[in-house]
């Protein structure tokens, strides 16, 4: 994959393009953010989907897939909206936005995933004993 990745990068230099990106990282820790006023049921939110999320989406992984491209810099994307301030409504919208219009499909698939792993775990644990 890395490969291929290098290819399409230089093959895009060659016809003269300036920049490409590798895509989104969702909940990526590595861009260089100031700290700015989320709200606390926000923040609480994305710390507990990120740590908890792991099972569902390896946002680590990914991270570290493109920490090995080797990237010039890692840019921050963020959510604009016009509301003084982030709803769930807006996160529905977001997560509508990545998951092709089927949130709530992706969350319950990936609980239903999650559940899968750890009743395999468990049985292994089982086993093992």
């Amino acid at each position: 994959m890395e490969l291929m990745i290098d290819y399409a990068m230089r093959a895009l230099a060659e016809d003269g393009y300036q920049y490409a990106t590798l895509g989104l990282s969702p909940l990526s820790r590595r861009a260089e953010v100031p700290p700015f006023d989320n709200p606390m049921w926000l923040r609480v939110f994305l710390a507990w989907l990120r740590k908890h999320g792991q099972r569902i989406y390896n946002f680590d992984g990914l991270d570290a897939f493109k920490t090995k491209l080797r990237p010039e810099r890692w840019e921050p994307v963020f959510a604009v909206t016009n509301e003084p301030h982030v709803s769930f409504r807006t996160l529905y919208a977001i997560a509508s936005a990545f998951s092709g219009n089927a949130p709530l499909r992706l969350f319950f698939g990936g609980l239903a995933k999650a559940a899968a792993t750890e009743a395999r775990w468990v049985k292994q644990r089982i086993g093992s004993k």
